[in-house]
């Protein structure tokens, strides 16, 4: 293989070396997203019973006031 080639190779194995891991930062942090806003569910589904609403447990952004 010309030293082009080799070249060529490496610089395309760098450049999805690279993507990859931008790829599974950006996965990481929608992980990290969703696990705080998960956090910030389990702190507000009891403070809304507390004032009479409840937050369908499906759908936490639709909140359903109580009967």
């Amino acid at each position: 293989m010309p030293a082009v080639g080799v070249l060529e190779m490496f610089l395309t194995v760098e450049t999805a070396r690279s993507r990859l891991f931008n790829q599974q930062q950006r996965q990481d942090r929608i992980f990290a997203v969703a696990r705080d806003i998960e956090g910030i569910c389990d702190l507000v589904v009891p403070l809304t019973r507390n004032h009479g609403v409840s937050v369908d447990g499906n759908n936490s952004a639709t909140l359903v006031p109580e009967p």
